[in-house]
Parts: C-alpha cells; structure tokens; sequence
C-alpha cells in the first residue's frame, strides 16, 4: 500500500478513544533489573564531580563570548605596555643618557665620600645619579645657608647620619662641595662655613 502523499489539512480530525488506546497498547511498568541496569550504565557526565569536571573543562575549551572579549581586551593592554616600555627604554638610553651631567668635586669632598661606611656611601651615589640625570634625590634639604641652589642629600645608617651637600644648578656639572657625618641634631657651623667657601670657589 502507497503512503498518502496528500496534506493532512484535507482529512477530519478524530480524537482516540482512550480505552481502545489503552487496551491496544498496555502500559508496562519498568523492571527493578532494567531501572539497575539504567543507573550502573549511566555515562560518567551525569555524576557529581565528573560532571563539574566536564564543564570546567568546556569552558576552557571552549570559552563563551564574554571570555573572548576579556581575553582581546587582555592583548590590548598588553601590547599597550610594551609600547611603554619601548618608549621608556628609547627615552632612557637616547635622552637622559645624553644630559647626564658630570660630577665635580671640590676640595677634600670625594675623599670625604669615600670615607663613608659601605652602605652610606652606597646609597649617597646612587642619590648623585639621580641628581646627575635631572632628578630628585629620594631625601634631600635647601641649604639657603651655603649658597642659592645648594642642597644636601639626607643618608642614614645604623651607624648614623650622613650628608652630602652639592649644588646642581650650574649647566656644566654636579658641584659636590662638601661630604660629612652629621653628629648633632643642627648642622655644625664650621661644615656650613666650608660647604659656603667652596661655593665660592666655584664663582658664577
């Protein structure tokens, strides 16, 4: 017999009589044997922890919208650094090498300085670099006593205080005019008397 290739909008919808339904297709209730044979058989997906894993691993795998736009705004910002630090680095070993001035020491000053213990002295030469390259040393004071423009650089160890006192105000070098150990809690007269004479020294 060919099947009707006809619409089923031509034929009269008839609703089944549940009781001949019934009596053709009996119900039959699901074995203990077949509900255990469901449950041992039951893909290692639908457990506790294995179905946690299986979804942490989907979402690495395969990641959603939300996390691709995370990661794309990730590499920008990347790529965003490196540009600064390129630029830093060009800047750097271009422009701050170039203007790096000289230092100068007057008098008995680098004597002085390399008097200091090891880890004053250290840090004073770093502190001079800074001020070589156009920068703030990290503890510094205005000596308006000594000269205009003279500054100390403030050091300090377990041994005790020490100073560093130099003008960076000329175009031409780092003047250092005096280096001491700062004893008392106001500076002596005579370290400001001899940072002041060799300030002038240096003239305008």
């Amino acid at each position: 017999m060919r099947p009707c290739s006809a619409s089923c909008d031509y034929f009269p919808t008839i609703a089944p009589n549940p009781s001949i339904v019934a009596r053709a297709f009996p119900a039959r209730p699901l074995s203990r044997q077949g509900t255990d044979r469901k449950r041992r058989y039951a893909p290692p997906a639908s457990r506790g922890p294995c179905s946690l894993l299986a979804t942490f691993l989907a979402l690495i795998t395969s990641p959603c919208d939300r996390f691709k736009s995370l990661h794309r705004q990730f590499e920008t910002w990347l790529a965003f650094i490196q540009v600064l630090v390129w630029l830093y680095k060009y800047l750097y070993s271009n422009h701050v090498e170039v203007t790096r001035k000289p230092l100068q020491f007057v008098g008995t000053s680098h004597d002085d300085l390399k008097a200091f213990p090891d880890e004053a002295r250290r840090d004073a030469g770093f502190n001079l670099d800074f001020v070589q390259r156009g920068l703030e040393p990290e503890n510094w004071k205005p000596m308006k006593t000594v000269g205009p423009g003279v500054k100390e650089i403030r050091v300090r160890d377990a041994t005790g205080a020490y100073r560093v006192v130099y003008l960076a105000t000329r175009p031409e070098a780092v003047y250092v005019l005096h280096c001491f150990q700062k004893k008392t809690q106001k500076t002596r007269k005579a370290d400001i008397e001899l940072a002041a004479g060799r300030f002038a020294q240096i003239g305008d």
